[in-house]
């Protein structure tokens, strides 16, 4: 009969513990698609209950650069405008947004940091917005989120694969001893 000791249980923890750190990235990748846009002029990257401090984020259609833009330590979101948007908070990026009006987008947006990040794709939303304002205006279309993909730091590979060797070694001394 196998049982479970007191190290084994640690071991398990550690294993647990170690594989959620796993889940931080540097980098994500988020694609999407927008259709039915009429009149706007804003566009807004956010995750519910998370933020995108001192992060990076670009802004693709296919494979061409629309903007870049920075999290800054006053917005918890990434912004991109039309050049005739009155939306300003957040200090956005002015882009191209004819994809935008068309709804012929093929989003992408890569969003890097230095530091780790985290996200789910359920808590990730995308807003075209026709901007009444300097912050804020009135929704015109959601995007539909296609996928986010986390790249994780090479640190949490590291300890992932510590993790698991500890794991492994309890396991292997349990069934052999």
């Amino acid at each position: 009969m196998f049982k479970f000791g007191l190290r084994t249980f640690l071991s398990c923890c550690v294993f647990c513990l170690l594989w959620t750190t796993a889940c931080l990235a540097n980098s994500i990748k988020i694609t999407f698609t927008i259709s039915n846009v009429n009149h706007g002029d804003t566009f807004i990257i956010y995750d519910s209950g998370r933020d995108f401090l001192r992060a990076t984020a670009q802004l693709f259609d296919g494979s061409t650069l629309l903007g870049t833009d920075t999290g800054t330590s006053t917005n918890l979101f990434f912004p991109w405008v039309s050049s005739s948007s009155l939306f300003t908070l957040g200090a956005p990026a002015t882009i191209d947004f004819s994809s935008f009006q068309n709804a012929t987008i093929n989003g992408l947006i890569v969003i890097t940091s230095s530091g780790p990040l985290s996200v789910l794709r359920s808590d990730v939303t995308g807003l075209v917005l026709h901007a009444t304002s300097s912050n804020g205006g009135n929704i015109v279309a959601r995007a539909n989120i296609k996928s986010v993909q986390i790249t994780p730091e090479p640190s949490s590979f590291l300890l992932l694969g510590t993790g698991l060797l500890a794991a492994l070694g309890a396991a292997r001394r349990k069934i052999v001893g």
